[in-house]
């Protein structure tokens, strides 16, 4: 009975050698992953952030979404983000349309 302990206590020591370098990958990542919108909002805060002024009126979606197509002509809107309040500023995610319509010809 000893050497069935002894055996087992050899298996799960190597198994959490083996183990727990992959454990700790995956909660630094986790946790990266956990903390990425405070990041953003820190590092971005200049962009994401915005004052307006008293006497403007807001830009409706479809203007913001022209404008963004004539900056980035052969980009394609992929997702719409709206502001969380009156002073957060509105998130348009662009991919370019031309570089993924060209690499599925190629295929």
């Amino acid at each position: 009975m000893k050497h069935f302990y002894s055996v087992i206590w050899r298996w799960h020591f190597f198994c959490g050698i083996i183990f727990i370098p992959f454990i700790i990958l995956l909660s630094i990542t986790g946790a990266i992953y956990l903390f990425n919108d405070e990041y953003d909002n820190f590092a971005y805060s200049d962009l994401l952030n915005i004052e307006k002024p008293a006497n403007s009126s807001p830009i409706s979606a479809s203007e913001q979404l022209s404008i963004a197509k004539s900056i980035y002509p052969n980009h394609m809107p992929v997702m719409y983000i709206t502001g969380t309040n009156k002073n957060r500023s509105t998130e348009i995610v662009l991919k370019n349309h031309k570089e993924n319509f060209e690499q599925t010809e190629d295929k």
